[in-house]
């Protein structure tokens, strides 16, 4: 927001660190598997949407696709 300043603390850096691990480490993503329900996740602004297709495999919800654009 304009006017406003963020400060990016320890916590922070944590959080960026695990989520950078997790996006850019094996397994990134699965097969889809046509026997099982999917998970679709979305989001948008005035600015982007976004979305995600998961789906529950061995206990674990893993990410089939990725998807966002700007508007």
């Amino acid at each position: 927001m304009k006017g406003r300043y963020f400060t990016w603390t320890d916590e922070c850096q944590i959080a960026f660190d695990a989520l950078k691990h997790h996006l850019t480490t094996a397994p990134i993503l699965c097969m889809p598997n046509d026997d099982d329900p999917f998970i679709l996740d979305t989001d948008a602004s005035d600015y982007a949407v976004g979305a995600v297709l998961s789906q529950i495999v061995d206990n674990n919800e893993r990410v089939v696709a990725y998807e966002s654009r700007r508007l």
